[in-house]
């Protein structure tokens, strides 16, 4: 089952795939159909095996990663929402005068600038049902004897491939039980989607306490069926404006009450999405259109509230919006592996290029003193694993990180 309590970018199926581990062994699962010459089942979590990290263990590693590379870079590395992030607006240079209003020297807007770079699109995401309890068809495709070809098949108004999304039935649509990676595709007002059957495993078995290994040959131990959602970007709420209460009673009565903070409803222009800037400007919503109004309280705000989707795409990538771009993935991958605080289990290949990630370059050992060639490698935040060196020399490569 490819998931974890924590929620992140790159799923661990996709790390899987990356150091060549067995699938149906990273799963908890084998198959009498293969030989598999090495290599022990993974576990969901390390106490159900404490010689070796488990899929959450895994997916805290991965975050940490992920996070550690995204504070250096200013951008999310695949576009993501931020909802409800508060921003200070700028204030003038003397402490005793404020804006009037929020326009620039120029009468246009005053930018904005929000902390994450590459701004797609401002709005919240939404979450919408598009059926529940749609049967999983399993089919052994290249002959070899195990079915790992899974097909959801469904009729759906959405034409849009890329916001269609699978979740392990039951769980409403909780981020931490879709089903990825997921191909889909859609033609003629039907979705088909595409994934591989050891990503659905009965997670039953993988939460008890005494987990064994899964016997992929019985089709009773895989889920029959799954939920179907549309993930999409709502557009009818993109920015508040804030006020703190001030003494000269300068406001009307709804955005003006005592020890309460002013309020206004306010739309998004995005100036210059690559550094994060944007233009908030006072507006009403209605049948799909913003409309300008006039500011309620006669001064510019304090603050601004915005919702926004950002981050990087992979121009390559079949779903930018779902898939990491492959140079970030290597960091990700690389780093998190470096991050592992307990050995893996699997063939003797991977397990020596995980180890090796692991290897702390500035450790004595038996005598011998591991060195980096630069002072600044040796500094530098992520650590000096080989693995943690591999990731900053991406976030330091030109032009990858922004200069915020």
């Amino acid at each position: 089952m490819s998931r974890a309590l924590v929620r992140t970018w790159l799923p661990i199926e996709k790390w899987r795939e990356y150091f060549g581990i067995n699938p149906l062994h990273f799963h908890q699962a084998y198959s009498s159909k293969f030989v598999a010459n090495c290599g022990d089942v993974w576990f969901q979590y390390s106490w159900q095996q404490p010689d070796q990290a488990g899929r959450h263990e895994l997916a805290e590693a991965i975050h940490s990663a992920e996070k550690a590379i995204t504070d250096q870079i200013g951008y999310n590395l695949i576009p993501d929402w931020t909802t409800q992030e508060v921003v200070r607006l700028p204030r003038p240079a003397r402490r005793d005068v404020y804006f009037a209003d929020m326009s620039n020297i120029r009468l246009q807007g005053r930018s904005v600038e929000l902390p994450r770079g590459y701004i797609l699109q401002a709005g919240y995401r939404v979450k919408q049902t598009l059926s529940a309890g749609v049967a999983i068809a399993r089919a052994d495709n290249d002959g070899d004897g195990y079915k790992e070809d899974c097909t959801v098949t469904l009729a759906t108004t959405v034409t849009e491939p890329c916001e269609i999304r699978i979740y392990f039935p039951g769980h409403d649509g909780e981020d931490e039980w879709e089903i990825r990676p997921a191909s889909v595709e859609i033609a003629g007002g039907l979705a088909s989607i595409t994934f591989k059957s050891w990503l659905i495993f009965d997670p039953d078995l993988e939460e008890v306490m005494n987990a064994a290994a899964i016997d992929g040959d019985d089709d009773s131990k895989y889920i029959t069926t799954v939920d179907v959602y549309r993930v999409y970007t709502d557009t009818s709420t993109q920015a508040q404006l804030l006020w703190e209460p001030d003494s000269i009673n300068c406001c009307n009565a709804s955005s003006c009450i005592a020890c309460q903070i002013g309020t206004q409803d306010a739309c998004l222009t995005i100036r210059d999405g690559e550094l994060g800037y944007v233009v908030a400007q006072p507006a009403s919503y209605a049948d799909g259109v913003w409309s300008s109004v006039a500011l309620s309280t006669c001064r510019a705000p304090d603050k601004i509230r915005a919702y926004y989707l950002s981050g990087w795409q992979d121009p390559q990538a079949a779903c930018p919006g779902k898939d990491m771009d492959r140079y970030w993935m290597e960091a990700v991958c690389r780093y998190s592996a470096a991050l592992l605080d307990r050995d893996v289990c699997s063939c003797n290949n991977s397990e020596r290029f995980i180890g090796e990630l692991r290897r702390d370059i500035a450790a004595v050992r038996q005598g011998i003193v591991f060195q980096t060639s630069t002072d600044s490698q040796i500094a530098n935040p992520f650590g000096t694993w080989v693995g943690a060196l591999f990731a900053w020399s991406r976030v330091n490569a030109k032009g990858r990180a922004l200069p915020k």
